[in-house]
């Protein structure tokens, strides 16, 4: 039986589009690198959006995350280094929690998005594998635009 469900398996229709390009999270359109793929999570009152390089089977999958929600798990307070940037024309500090940029690296940051009387956050956290992944998915950050 296990054959005959091995035999089964074959070659899908869907392509992955690892070309650049925009994609949608939580009523804001990203820019894309090449090889990014978006991929997501709903909770029951949060959505986590993951963006992640493909790579090699066995290499270090460099991400960022992104959440949305009321109560980000966010702790600038860890950093080492301050790091600034602008996201959604707001001036931001990214937080890196560790000198030098490896596997183990997390940057972060936390942006208001609304305040109608019930705060949303988005709550960006970047794991990159090197400076290269670093500067890719921070550009990546800095493209997000609310959609129309």
């Amino acid at each position: 039986m296990a054959e005959s469900i091995i035999d089964s398996i074959g070659e899908g229709t869907r392509q992955i589009n690892r070309q650049p390009h925009e994609e949608s999270l939580f009523g804001f359109t990203i820019s894309m690198q090449q090889d990014y793929i978006l991929t997501y999570q709903l909770g029951p009152d949060f959505s986590v959006y993951y963006i992640r390089k493909l790579v090699n089977v066995g290499e270090t999958q460099p991400y960022m995350g992104v959440y949305f929600g009321n109560f980000p798990s966010y702790d600038g307070a860890k950093s080492f280094i301050a790091i600034s940037g602008k996201i959604l024309g707001q001036n931001i500090n990214w937080h890196q929690e560790a000198r030098t940029i490896d596997a183990d690296t997390q940057i972060e940051t936390l942006v208001k998005i609304n305040d109608d009387g019930w705060a949303q956050y988005m709550h960006i956290f970047v794991c990159p594998k090197t400076e290269s992944d670093w500067n890719e998915l921070k550009q990546m950050s800095e493209s997000l635009t609310p959609e129309n």
